[in-house]
Formats: C-alpha cells, structure tokens, sequence
C-alpha cells in the first residue's frame, strides 16, 4: 500500500514539475520579451482617428482576433515596418486566426483603406512562433521622391486657395473641382492594369500626368482630406475605390472618378456633383453597380 501511495506521489510530484515548468518557460520567455520591446515607431503620417472596424492597439499581448486585425492596422498606420506581438496562451487558435488573415487578401485591403495613403504598402508578411512578429515588405506603393513632390503641390494648393475663413465644404469642393478640370481618366490602364504609361493609380498622375484611375483620385483627395485634418478614409470593393469624409457632423460619399465624366471626344471637359458629400442614403437610391460597401467593414457609412 506504502509502495502504491509513494509511486502516486512521484506522478504527481512529476506532473506539477512539467506543468510549472512550462509555465515558467513561458513567462520567462515573455519577460524577456518585454524587456527587448521597443515600442512602435510611428511616423508623420499616422492617421489619429480611430474608427469602428479598426483601432490602434498598443497592447503587445493578442487575445482575440480583433487584436491581431488592430495589430495589423497600427503597424500600417505607424508607417513602421516591423511589429512584434505574442499570442496569449489562454488564446488557443492565435496561429490558425493569423494564417487566416494572413491569407485573407479581402481583409488585409479593407484594413488598408483606413491608413494614410503614403503607409499603405503592396504586401505584409507574417512569420511567428510562440510570439507574433509583422513585418512589411519595402515595396510601399509611394517612393520618398513622390511624397515630396505631391507634398509640396499639396501645399502649394492649400496655401494659395485655402484660408480659415472657408468652410470644410468649400474647401473640398474647391480641390475636387481642380482635379477634375486637370484630370482625365485613364482608359489605357482600365484597359490593362499593368499598363504603365501613366501612375494614375496614385496621386501622382492626377496631380503631375493628367491621368487618374479610381486609386489614384480617391489617394489625391485622402492626402489632401488628411492636410486640412479631416476625417477620412477610402472604401473600397472589387471594382471601385472612392472616399468618406466627415463633415459637418456626418460622414458623406465623395466619388471624384465618377464626378468627372468621360467623353469620346477627349477636348470636352465638365465637372458633376452626382457624388460629391452625398449620404449613404442617397448613393443606395442610385442604385449603380460600383458603390456596393460592406456596411460590416466602412461601419460609419451605414
């Protein structure tokens, strides 16, 4: 009986040996986690707002897939290129979470939607063990060379047109009237995406070419919007990107791609408002094929 009692007392002796020597692998491992964290590095382009799909997390700890989705966005908000996390351990499906949203390329575009336009990059990479690490690849979708070139025709606009006595109304339509007096759309790269005669995918082609696809007007606009300090961002489907903007209380459409029409004959030019600050109501009463939006992602366009 003595021999039985003992042999139960050194399983359980063993089992409490394993069980808190995995627990203390792990908190060392976090400790020393901690101790090498740095913080994230948040450059002049971060976006302040926070909306209702996504949220800066500054949390290092993951504890349900809305932390990693808030991850993810801070690490594109912040402009930086690497992020590091770790996954609690009471968060048991913290991998298969992440390699679904690592493989999500829907999701990983919605998230960047919400970023300043000069943050939002072409790819994300993720890699991990225990811990989290997000990292993004350097192919940005806007070179060094480019920023300062659009800054710099950015605010020479705000400083010769815009003043503190005009309303935010009038500020917007001010620029989205001189993009479409100065853009056409890019029928060669509607035509064929790879076509490159023209970076009318970003702000660069309304502003220095002329030419401007649905990316490229609603990335002018993001840039000038996040300038004056108003709240913004891009919605975005299969199709079509345009903007949403906060103004006077409440957040409005504004559609510069379908506001300048196109035309057989290229000389013709004319400006429409069909889609400038309208409500959702009044872009679901069109009832067009290319504003359809996930009410569950753009949250405040319901």
């Amino acid at each position: 009986m003595k021999r039985i009692v003992f042999a139960l007392f050194l399983i359980l002796i063993v089992t409490i040996i394993n069980f808190y020597g995995d627990n203390i692998y792990y908190d060392y491992k976090i400790y020393k986690f901690r101790e090498n964290y740095n913080g994230v590095n948040y450059n002049k382009y971060m976006k302040d707002e926070e909306f209702v799909f996504v949220k800066k997390n500054e949390n290092i700890e993951l504890n349900n897939k809305d932390d990693i989705i808030n991850s993810i966005y801070t690490l594109l908000n912040s402009g930086d290129t690497v992020l590091k996390r770790y996954c609690s351990k009471n968060y048991k499906t913290c991998k298969e979470d992440i390699n679904s949203i690592a493989n999500d390329e829907d999701l990983l575009s919605y998230i960047n939607s919400f970023v300043h336009p000069y943050n939002s990059f072409f790819n994300i990479t993720f890699s991990y063990d225990d811990f989290l690490r997000l990292e993004i690849n350097y192919n940005k979708i806007y070179s060094n060379k480019d920023i300062l070139l659009i800054n710099n025709k950015l605010d020479e606009f705000i400083s010769n047109n815009i003043n503190s006595y005009m309303s935010d109304y009038n500020k917007i339509k001010l620029f989205h009237d001189y993009v479409i007096e100065n853009t056409k759309y890019d029928l060669l790269k509607k035509n064929n995406l790879n076509d490159t005669t023209y970076k009318s995918n970003t702000a660069y082609g309304p502003l220095f070419e002329g030419y401007a696809i649905c990316s490229g007007y609603a990335d002018v606009m993001a840039i000038y919007l996040n300038k004056l300090g108003i709240p913004n961002y891009k919605i975005s489907n299969d199709t079509h990107i345009w903007n949403l903007v906060y103004v006077n209380n409440e957040w409005l459409h504004l559609d510069l791609t379908w506001d300048d029409p196109v035309y057989e004959d290229s000389n013709i030019n004319s400006i429409n408002y069909d889609y400038f600050l309208i409500t959702t109501e009044a872009v679901y009463e069109k009832n067009d094929i290319e504003h359809y939006f996930d009410s569950n992602i753009y949250v405040e366009a319901k």
